[in-house]
Formats: C-alpha cells, structure tokens, sequence
C-alpha cells in the first residue's frame, strides 16, 4: 500500500514541475518581458520537498538586475496566484550575460 502513495506523491510532484515550468513561458511571453524581446534560456527545477527552481533569461539586447528582479516578482505572484507558490520553493533568476 506504501509504495501506491509514493507513486501518486511522485505522479503530484512531477505535475507540479511541469505546472511550474509553463507558467514561466507564459510569463515571459507577456507584456514588458516580449517586448524587450527577454526569453528563456532554460529552467532548472531540482529537490523533492524543498524545490529550487533556477530561471535563466536570455534577450537580444543585455539583460540587466532589474530585468531579473521584474520577473522574478512577476513569476512568484503568478506563482502564488496559481497556488503553486508555498515556503518550500526556492527561485532564483538570472542570466549569464547580466549587466548593470
């Protein structure tokens, strides 16, 4: 009997990744962050209980702090909206080409 809940916690867990990862291309795809043409990279989602996901923008033009602060707040709202969001969530986002 223990091993069927381990695989419906499993089966919860791996849809609420993938929920966590399409509401960061739906976001991106919005507003300010299309028209400053901001994209994904990747999404890095690790942890069971304690879930860090890791949110790399990529853009035509440099991406600076505020660009990464922006979605950041923006994302942990939706997040929160979209009742994804509690305490065992990490997000950090950046880019590798961040500029002032």
């Amino acid at each position: 009997m223990k091993s069927l809940r381990i695989k419906k916690d499993y089966a919860k867990l791996i849809s609420r990744k993938d929920r966590i990862k399409e509401t960061a291309y739906f976001l991106i795809q919005r507003g300010d962050f299309e028209n400053k043409k901001i994209s994904i990279k990747d999404i890095e989602i690790t942890g069971n209980n304690n879930i860090i996901v890791k949110v790399y923008l990529t853009g035509e033009n440099d991406i600076n702090i505020n660009d990464c602060a922006n979605f950041h707040r923006e994302f942990m709202l939706l997040l929160t909206v979209e009742e994804l969001w509690d305490d065992q969530i990490h997000l950090e986002v950046s880019s590798l080409g961040i500029s002032d």
